[in-house]
């Protein structure tokens, strides 16, 4: 079952269309996906840059550095369940 949870707010750069992607931190006063989710857990996620944004479930890897990987898109800013291609700096939060 795919988690939420309040205050989680990370950076991603360039995950492009790519399943697995580095997750940048935090910035105060929102805290990691790791800090509040187990290794292996999948919590939601929404994923935004200046012009786009995806929604979905994703797979939470702790590591250096921590990861996501995208299992299921549920929509997007194009209207498809497709991964849409980030190539600068994104907004992922849950």
């Amino acid at each position: 079952m795919a988690g939420l949870a309040d205050n989680v707010k990370e950076t991603a750069s360039a995950p492009g269309t790519n399943t697995t992607f580095n997750l940048g931190g935090a910035t105060a006063p929102f805290v990691t996906f790791a800090s509040v989710f187990a290794n292996g857990s999948t919590p939601y996620f929404f994923m935004m840059d200046a012009t786009q944004w995806e929604a979905g479930e994703a797979t939470l890897t702790h590591g250096s550095p921590n990861t996501l990987s995208r299992t299921t898109v549920l929509s997007n800013s194009v209207g498809t369940t497709a991964k849409l291609n980030f190539s600068g700096t994104t907004t992922v939060d849950r």
